[in-house]
């Protein structure tokens, strides 16, 4: 029975002693988390501010970390990108394997601005680089100071941006109006590290004798590397309802500059014209609601209908023609549609394109996977090329010496790197050298014969 219980123990404590917790793991600096903001400590409310989440292992990930959603009181937060940047840092002498992660953070009221500490989990590998059991780990708080300039005071919506403009397009000349005219004005704005939804909402004012008639705003938004662009398009119809001179007063739009630091105005000038009509006589009873517009807008289009009907109805009879028959050819064309779609699917092209974009992400497992489903279907397209040729090819290309270096990365005891990235053109010529050595053997065999534009060439 000691014997037994001696032998148990044996086994159990090396295993003790090569697992590690997570605790453990950034007590021994072997894992770490950090967390930043850009900028960092204080910002002006509105300002685009980053908040980045760095996890790094002197090891490598077995477990891609899983962020969860940020929601913060008093301010927007968004996760732009879909996946991680990946890189490697130098920490002591040690490489570390690391991952990042970013948010973009609109504040919206001035004061302390509080990001909680999140939940993160993810994989790392053991010391004897076994895959560990995924763990939850927590990062570390942080404060922002949200400020409004004194310059500022007082102004409501404020847009924080580094670049900010404003265009006005009216929808026809300011001259030779009448009575009764109507005037379409639309006013575009744009701003760099900002939201659509963040911009100002404008004020149409107008002096008595013409009726103003607002659209819904249009908002949108643009990403491109974790920097968003925000446009707003804000829509009115000035209806003349009396002749005489009318002065639309101007509308200034203030914002603050990131970069300048400093308060800046954008003014859209006032503008006054002239409007006809018969002096004395009764003003013309223009209709106060938005269905005047749409009734104008229906006669216009039952003028041109009558003016184009043939040609309508001659459109129509083509639709229905064409209708028809897709009707009588949509299952076959649909089944014509998903073989194309599998053969691109599965095509040599296609996984090499693949293949190619995974070696650049750096993820070596993938790389693996991706490269030897582009390997057994470059032997179905290209069945001519033997192990020889590829032997040679992969060789004289040098894609042999970067294969043998990813493999002992992911076998081996040393941790992977963002060295993967380096595989590509080697790729790239490891394809073209067997792409050369097929066709070449294509026309010894003759097999060009049966092909008159290859006999050609």
């Amino acid at each position: 029975m000691k014997r037994a219980l001696l032998v148990m123990l044996a086994l159990v404590v090396p295993m003790l002693a090569v697992a590690q917790t997570p605790q453990e793991l950034m007590r021994g600096g072997r894992l770490r988390v950090r967390v930043s903001t850009e900028p960092a400590r204080q910002v002006v409310i509105g300002q685009q501010t980053r908040f980045f989440i760095d996890i790094l292992t002197d090891t490598w990930f077995t477990k891609a970390p899983a962020y969860p959603e940020l929601v913060l009181e008093g301010a927007i937060a968004l996760m732009p990108e879909q996946l991680g940047t990946n890189f490697t840092e130098r920490i002591d002498g040690a490489t570390f394997a690391a991952q990042r992660r970013s948010y973009v953070i609109f504040p919206q009221r001035a004061g302390r601005l509080e990001i909680p500490s999140l939940k993160v989990r993810l994989g790392v590998a053991a010391a004897d680089g076994k895959a560990g059991t995924p763990f939850t780990l927590r990062t570390q708080p942080l404060r922002l100071n949200v400020v409004i300039p004194a310059e500022a005071e007082g102004i409501e919506s404020l847009v924080t941006t580094p670049r900010f403009r404003v265009r006005d397009k009216w929808s026809r000349p300011l001259d030779e109006l009448k009575v009764g005219d109507a005037v379409e004005r639309t006013v575009r704005m744009t701003a760099d590290r900002a939201l659509g939804m963040l911009l100002p909402e404008l004020a149409f004012e107008a002096p008595p004798g013409i009726a103003v008639y607002t659209d819904q705003p249009r908002s949108s938004d643009r990403i491109n590397r974790g920097q968003y662009q925000g446009e707003r398009v804000e829509s009115v119809t000035y209806v003349l309802q009396r002749p005489g001179e009318f002065t639309l007063p101007a509308i200034e739009l203030h914002w603050w500059s990131s970069t300048a630091g400093a308060l800046q105005a954008e003014i859209l000038e006032e503008r006054t014209f002239e409007v006809s009509g018969e002096w004395g006589a009764a003003p013309l009873l223009v209709p106060v609601d938005r269905w005047a517009r749409w009734r104008a807008r229906f006669d216009r289009l039952l003028a041109f209908i009558r003016e184009h009907r043939l040609t309508l109805l001659l459109a129509v009879l083509g639709v229905i023609i064409v209708v028809q028959i897709t009707r009588r050819s949509l299952p076959s064309l649909l089944g014509w549609w998903r073989v194309q779609r599998e053969q691109r699917r599965d095509s040599e092209a296609l996984l090499f394109r693949k293949l190619s974009n995974t070696a650049q992400r750096g993820d070596i497992d993938a790389v693996v996977h991706d490269f030897w489903r582009w390997r057994d279907r470059l032997a179905i397209e290209l069945p001519l090329l033997t192990h020889g040729a590829m032997r040679h090819a992969a060789e004289t290309s040098g894609f042999a010496e970067h294969w043998a270096s990813l493999e002992q990365r992911r076998y081996g005891t040393a941790p992977p790197s963002s060295g993967s990235a380096d595989l590509r053109p080697a790729l790239q010529a490891f394809r073209t050298a067997l792409l050369t050595v097929h066709r070449s053997q294509v026309v010894a065999s003759g097999s060009s014969g049966l092909n008159p534009r290859g006999r050609q060439e």
